[in-house]
């Protein structure tokens, strides 16, 4: 199981964008292992878990119109524990390293801003241009 989210800040200067980008992400990963060549005892099982793992990166790209092709590098961060069950002893440590990659964006939609205010109707006309008086 994985649960977790992306917090970041983009910016656009000309056809330009950079920025920063976080993610954090719970897992339940584990893994077991029993044989002598795991250097387990009989009744004991050696236990792997990585409960956590996030990133901090950073963000360039270029907008080609409505697309932007981008490059994306950082820190990365797994929390790696290891021991033997039972006891559920386990000792932990941060393994830190990097990551990268590179992507497309182009929108799915055509979504446009709102029109804020009254819809035109009897209701919300106009107001008249006309001098008082004049018919």
């Amino acid at each position: 199981m994985l649960a977790g989210g992306t917090f970041g800040l983009n910016m656009q200067a000309s056809d330009f964008v950079f920025g920063v980008e976080a993610d954090g992400d719970w897992t339940n990963l584990i893994g077991n292992g029993s044989s002598a060549g795991y250097n387990c005892t009989a009744g004991v099982t050696c236990q792997t878990k990585s409960p956590f793992f996030g990133t901090v990166r950073a963000r360039l790209g270029y907008a080609f119109g409505r697309v932007l092709v981008y490059g994306t590098g950082g820190l990365a961060d797994a929390k790696v524990q290891a021991g033997f069950n039972p006891p559920a002893r386990f000792d932990g440590a941060d393994n830190f390293g990097w990551t990268g990659g590179a992507g497309i964006e182009l929108p799915l939609f055509d979504l446009r801003p709102a029109t804020l205010g009254c819809p035109p109707s009897p209701i919300c006309a106009k107001p008249s241009t006309r001098a008082e008086g004049q018919r």
